[in-house]
């Protein structure tokens, strides 16, 4: 979902955009979209994600990995132009970040593949570029909880927690909205938030190495589709 504001003469107007993009030339319409509109975008909620699908490659990116978080890096990249600096940017990442680890050298499991680990692993992406870009613009994550959607079709254990955690999609929409939307969020970047208040991410999320190196496997796997680089924390050109 994306929430922006533009102008028609001296009028303010709002427009809400939909997108999630499969796969990262899938993103095209969405943001001529953003152009026709010559949109000045102050909020945008990163929203697009599967979960525990079974091993598939869509344009040679694994597909957790491109719908969670390639595709969110494409969009924020072409998107980057229209960013106001009052403008609030929101990952929606999972608790399920923590267990995240990240293979640098394998990020679209071909040598071994779990379906859950892919999606750890494209969650703590989600937080590491977050954390990585906060010196550069208001951008966070959020935990939105387990909500009553059909990601959870891949997972066996939701019949187990439906009685006592799933939540409604109006409860999962309080998390981001708050993110966006909240004064008290003023001036915060780089933070992960759970049931609308900050909380300490993994430990694995502040290493800086990780962070950059992540940062430059991105640039490199969306060259083909945008110029990711001039998000760049060390770079001048905006």
């Amino acid at each position: 979902m994306l929430v922006e504001t533009h102008r028609r003469g001296d009028i303010p107007s709002s427009q809400v955009l939909s997108g999630g993009p499969a796969r990262p030339t899938a993103s095209g319409s969405f943001l001529s979209g953003v152009e026709k509109f010559q949109c000045a975008c102050r909020y945008t909620f990163f929203n697009a994600g599967i979960m525990h699908v079974p091993y598939e490659l869509c344009g040679g990116f694994e597909s957790q990995f491109v719908v969670s978080y390639l595709s969110h890096c494409l969009i924020l990249s072409e998107l980057y132009s229209v960013l106001p600096a009052s403008s609030r940017i929101v990952f929606a990442s999972s608790v399920c970040h923590k267990p995240g680890y990240i293979n640098l050298k394998d990020l679209h499991g071909k040598q071994a593949y779990s379906a859950h680990l892919a999606y750890c692993q494209a969650k703590l992406c989600q937080v590491l570029l977050a954390k990585y870009l906060s010196s550069k613009m208001s951008i966070n994550t959020v935990h939105p909880g387990v909500v009553d959607t059909g990601l959870y079709r891949h997972v066996f254990i939701k019949n187990i927690l439906a009685p006592i955690s799933i939540m409604n999609t109006t409860e999962a929409a309080l998390c981001p909205t708050y993110a966006l939307l909240s004064e008290e969020m003023n001036g915060k970047s780089g933070e992960y938030l759970e049931f609308c208040r900050t909380v300490r991410a993994t430990e694995k999320s502040f290493d800086e190495k990780t962070q950059r190196k992540l940062f430059e496997s991105t640039v490199e796997l969306l060259k083909p589709y945008t110029n990711f680089a001039k998000l760049d924390v060390s770079s001048s050109v905006s």
